[in-house]
């Protein structure tokens, strides 16, 4: 039972932690994040991967989670210790645990609970969220737009599968699918080289309004 959730100080997969009175759900479960507005976006530009954000005393940036699984998964196993952090900071583009093709579903969709999970309980707790897109194959339409607002600036990232040409197809897939289920009002992407953001505004004239977001990492050494 849920009142069972927390035990010797120990929060079941942060269950005890999800308010009902502060988290929504859609029907299959997952927890639904605010929409946000262009205007609440304001600094996007000045972004820096949330492993570094720590270290880092320039608060006017955003925080991602474009990096390994590994140098974020503490923000799920323990969120109370990061979130006084990140209140810092402009705002956090919603985390990005990994969905890979090869990756069981019941994993994928495990992540994309946790990515909205976080994204929600940082909004409760006063934090700005651009909701990110992250999906993986056809599949995963059936449930990665799930608890992602309809109406909103979104944020997508591009680094990983413009860069493997075989990968390419599943990923305009999924953002042609993203875009005509959830009507973005403004996209964010985050790419690299020139050569990339050719092949996104092709993709993306006329049909979003959009901005080019550089990759940081290269920045930080990251």
């Amino acid at each position: 039972m849920r009142q069972n959730a927390s035990n010797n100080g120990q929060d079941i997969l942060n269950w005890f932690k999800t308010d009902e009175t502060e988290f929504e759900f859609t029907e299959k479960g997952y927890p639904i994040i605010e929409p946000i507005t262009k205007e609440e976006t304001e600094g996007i530009a000045k972004t820096i991967p949330f492993h570094l954000a720590a270290k880092n005393d320039d608060w006017d940036r955003w925080v991602h989670f474009h990096i390994q699984d590994f140098k974020f998964e503490r923000i799920w196993n323990d969120p109370d210790k990061y979130i006084p952090m990140l209140q810092k900071y402009r705002g956090i583009v919603s985390p990005d645990f990994s969905m890979y093709t090869d990756m069981p579903r019941p994993l994928q969709e495990y992540n994309h609970y946790r990515n909205n999970w976080f994204a929600r309980y940082a909004q409760i707790n006063n934090i700005k969220v651009i909701p990110s897109l992250s999906f993986s194959n056809e599949e995963s339409h059936e449930y990665c737009f799930e608890g992602i607002p309809e109406n909103s600036v979104l944020w997508i990232n591009t680094i990983g599968p413009l860069r493997d040409p075989e990968a390419r197809p599943l990923f305009w897939s999924g953002l042609d699918a993203a875009i005509e289920r959830l009507s973005p009002t403004f996209l964010y992407v985050r790419t690299g080289s020139t050569a990339y953001r050719e092949m996104l505004e092709d993709r993306l004239k006329g049909r979003v309004e959009h901005e080019f977001i550089k990759n940081d990492n290269w920045l930080y050494g990251a």
